[in-house]
């Protein structure tokens, strides 16, 4: 072959490779989500995120159907903290941070605090949820998002997201739960439990919003 036209064939298979490589990236849809890099711990005043949802400001409210039917809603939860939390079936993000949510459900659900897990993804089922929430055994409420309620009113992005809810039905947290996906003995900041300590205290979340990385929010056509 002649080196001219070898140069040219090897460089265009160099591109290809690069091109099939960015479009898995791409097609996994794995990556951070963030409402706004711009909120500032502390704020005692709401902060309106990119979402349009508002941290110090009202929720929206929904209802929830847990694996065992029964029906959940937002407003029937005043007077007790409500962490909300994405979580889906075939992620490796959900699987391994449920032994660290049924840690907080335990040490916190005492405390007037309730774990409600959601499932919004489109393809996957409620049945294979329930199946989920048996398996891994989870100590914690877990639903599965009928019509995509829930994530719709909160713009969920990515499983592991996180929202914490106040006794008066306000948000004061949204972000993920640790610093770590995949080593819990790693994990330095634990976010969540920091922000219902806070909370729990009467004090003003220090930190309201982090960034939460995991598995895409599957909705159907995406």
């Amino acid at each position: 072959m002649n080196p001219k036209y070898f140069l040219i064939f090897a460089l265009a298979v160099v591109l290809a490779t690069i091109g099939v490589t960015v479009g898995s990236q791409r097609i996994r849809r794995w990556g951070p989500h963030s409402w706004s890099a711009q909120l500032k711990a502390n704020a005692p005043a709401a902060s309106k995120g990119t979402a349009g949802l508002i941290i110090n400001g009202p929720m929206p409210n929904f209802a929830l159907y847990d694996t065992t039917g029964d029906r959940h809603a937002l407003k029937d939860a005043r007077g007790k903290i409500v962490v909300l939390l994405v979580q889906g079936n075939r992620c490796p993000c959900s699987e391994s941070y449920v032994p660290r949510i049924n840690a907080i459900n335990r040490d916190y659900r005492p405390r007037g605090v309730e774990v409600w897990a959601f499932n919004p993804n489109q393809n996957e089922t409620e049945t294979e949820t329930r199946a989920f929430a048996r398996r891994q055994h989870c100590e914690y409420l877990v639903a599965y998002d009928r019509g995509f309620v829930a994530a719709g009113a909160l713009h969920a992005a990515c499983t592991t997201e996180a929202w914490i809810v106040d006794r008066q039905g306000i948000l004061r947290y949204h972000g993920r739960v640790d610093d770590n996906i995949f080593e819990p003995k790693k994990v330095k900041v634990s976010d969540l439990r920091n922000a219902l300590d806070d909370l729990l205290a009467n004090r003003p979340v220090a930190v309201p919003e982090t960034r939460a990385y995991a598995c895409s929010v599957r909705r159907l056509g995406a």
